[in-house]
Parts: structure tokens; sequence; C-alpha cells
């Protein structure tokens, strides 16, 4: 009777080492396993949680006392705080990507602001200019015409050229100063800008304002001063977008 009690005693002994080792191996094998950002759902398939209902007749109620369980309980805690650190990753990498793009949105209404800014201020100083010019070019076409009495049409060639190098040095040195380098070049620079300045500007004022007033004056026999007028005011918007762009362009 005492040989089948140790027996019974050996076999349960037995049976307890292998379920601990069995665990061991278990936790480990889970440990190994990478864990997915999507958290522990796929490792959950194949490896249930201890905590679960379902579960929870696979650790003795003293597995928390003994080494296996320690370790068991550590090792599942290390495998939340992985899911947890990746999730919160995920969180903080959407979340920077939201700020970037806002701030990217943000920084191009800003430029386009600014932009459109200092195209006005630069606008406003083109007709400031221009309108400095269109007085030099009447004063010039009232001599020219009524003065030394030559044909309308050489007159107002005369004006217009006189108009556009006087607007061509306040549009250097004040409408786009800010483009104009200063250096020992700024001479020739000065020259190459000047000769686009005449075949930007220069040909849409004398080309337009000789159209104009040859339709205007010579056809509909309007005054030549009024018909000059008409001629600057539409000739204005074309001069400035080519000086923007081409003549005093970055």
């Amino acid at each position: 009777m005492a040989g089948m009690t140790s027996n019974s005693r050996w076999d349960n002994q037995l049976a307890e080492i292998r379920s601990r080792a069995n665990r061991r191996r278990f936790w480990q094998d889970v440990q190994a396993t990478q864990v997915t950002p999507d958290g522990p759902g796929k490792n959950a398939e194949l490896y249930p949680n201890p905590s679960s209902e379902n579960s929870a007749n696979l650790l003795p109620s003293n597995a928390v006392q003994t080494g296996g369980g320690r370790k068991a309980g550590s090792t599942q805690g290390s495998i939340e705080h992985k899911t947890l650190a990746l999730n919160g990753l995920a969180a903080f990498r959407e979340l920077a990507n939201a700020a970037e793009s806002e701030k990217a949105c943000h920084g191009g209404k800003n430029r386009k602001k600014l932009v459109s800014a200092r195209t006005f201020v630069r606008w406003s100083k083109f007709n400031f200019v221009g309108g400095i010019g269109i007085a030099v070019q009447f004063v010039a076409l009232f001599l020219l015409k009524s003065v030394f009495h030559l044909n309308y049409l050489a007159a107002t060639a005369l004006a217009v050229e006189i108009a556009v190098l006087h607007n061509f040095v306040w549009h250097e040195r004040f409408t786009w100063a800010d483009r104009v380098p200063r250096d020992r070049a700024r001479s020739w620079r000065s020259l190459a800008r000047l000769v686009r300045f005449h075949l930007g500007n220069g040909a849409i004022s004398i080309l337009g304002n000789l159209a104009l007033m040859k339709v205007l004056v010579g056809q509909g026999h309007m005054h030549y001063m009024v018909a000059n007028a008409i001629a600057i005011t539409l000739c204005s918007l074309a001069n400035f977008l080519v000086s923007e762009a081409w003549v005093f362009g970055d």
C-alpha cells in the first residue's frame, strides 16, 4: 500500500514538472514570435491568452508564486507593452503626417498671400512711375507736335521713346530695385535689361500707340490727346506683365 502511494506521488510530481516545462516552452515561443502593430489578435489565434476565461484552467492556482508563473506573467506583460508601444507609434505617425500636411497647406497659403502682396505693391509702384511717364509723354508729344510741328505719328513715336527711357530708369531703381544687383557689372546688365525693355515694353508701347493712334485719329478723327490717353491705358497692363516676367524677372 505504501509502495502504491509513493508511486502515485512521484507520478503527480512528474506530471507537474512536464506541465511547467510545456508552459515554459509555450511562453518562450510566444516571446520569440514577432508582435505586429495589429495587436495580439494574430498571435492569439495560435496561443491563447492565459488571462481569458477559456484558458483560465491552464495554469495552476499557485502559478504566480512559482518561477514559471512569474516568468509567464512578465512575458505576457512584455508582449502587451510592445503591442501598446507599436500601436502608439502608429498613432503618433498618423498625427505627425496630418500635422505635416496641415503645415504644408498653411505654408502654401502664406506663400500665395506673400506673392500677392508683393505683386500688388509692385503694381502700385509700376502705375506710379507710369503716371509720371504719361505726363512726360504728353509734354513731349505737345512740344513735338504743336511747337516743332512734326507729323503726329513721328511726334508720337519720339514721345513714346522718351517716356520709355524715363520709365526704365525708374523701374530699375524703384519698382524692381530688389531684383537689380549692385555690382561692377551693373552697367552691362542694365544695358541688357534696357534692350529687353525696348523689345518688350517699348515695342508694345510704340506699336500699340501707333496702331491705336492711326485708328482713333486717322480714321475716327478723334483728338490726338484723347486718343493718346486711350492707347496708354490699353498698353499699361501688357507692359507690366512683360516687365514682371521677362525684363526684370528673377
